[in-house]
């Protein structure tokens, strides 16, 4: 049961992983589809009537933003994901830690009968994992990148995005902002999985289940991925099966 569920926790996390990569190029393809668009409408300026200029640049601005804003909420979740089933897999295997160090690899805050945040599970699990924790968060003096941005950007425009309320990260915005927030999102997300798997296991190499947490090879796996889609969307019907 426990290869069984690990097994599938990792097809989960790749497929968030591989998720906000496709999210982020589809977003940049929105976007150059969004200025090539209007650089036609301006060289072109009677090309289209306005109506229908209107309502393609507004198709053409809302799927920038669509594809980024989940591509964050993506990035989000997988960082959570990720940490989570590190801290399960450990409490599953390990026969040398206390009731509380297994509590707080399982997430559970047993002061406040609820869960920990991610910021405390983040700073915690490397000190009984690792033994040791170069990850800081509780002292902001001290808190490092890439974790000053993943948790002050991405994961508060989660938390927005979630749970909105007046006071919290603005979510609506421009989509050449959107666009910028999920190009961030994801090299923060990759960074900071990268640097927590680091803390916890010390001198072993990235998890080669999640292709080794390695940006460019997963960005181009995005970009074939995106490929072979869009030569199925135009290819004629009949050329599929040749």
């Amino acid at each position: 049961d426990l290869v069984r569920s690990r097994g599938l926790g990792d097809v989960y996390k790749r497929q968030l992983l591989d998720d906000m990569f496709f999210l982020l190029v589809r977003a940049r393809k929105s976007f150059e589809n969004l200025q090539s668009f209007a650089h036609t409408q301006t060289t072109e300026p009677d090309s289209l009537p306005d109506r229908r200029r209107y309502k393609v640049i507004s198709a053409l601005n809302s799927s920038v933003c669509t594809y980024s804003r989940l591509g964050v909420l993506t990035s989000a979740a997988f960082v959570e994901a990720f940490v989570n089933s590190v801290g399960w897999n450990e409490a599953a295997s390990r026969q040398d830690i206390s009731e509380s160090e297994k509590n707080v690899l399982l997430g559970k805050d047993t002061r406040n009968k609820g869960y920990l945040s991610l910021e405390k599970k983040l700073e915690g699990m490397p000190r009984i994992i690792g033994r040791e924790s170069p990850i800081v968060i509780s002292d902001k003096k001290q808190m490092k990148e890439p974790f000053i941005s993943f948790l002050r950007e991405t994961k508060q425009v989660r938390d927005a995005s979630m749970h909105y309320a007046p006071g919290k990260t603005p979510i609506l915005l421009p989509p050449d902002e959107w666009l910028q927030l999920v190009e961030s999102s994801v090299k923060h997300a990759v960074s900071a999985a990268r640097e927590f798997w680091a803390a916890c296991y010390p001198g072993r190499q990235q998890p080669e289940y999640l292709a080794g947490l390695y940006y460019e090879g997963l960005q181009q796996y995005a970009l074939d991925r995106l490929a072979a889609a869009e030569d199925v969307a135009i290819a004629p019907p009949d050329s599929l099966y040749s």
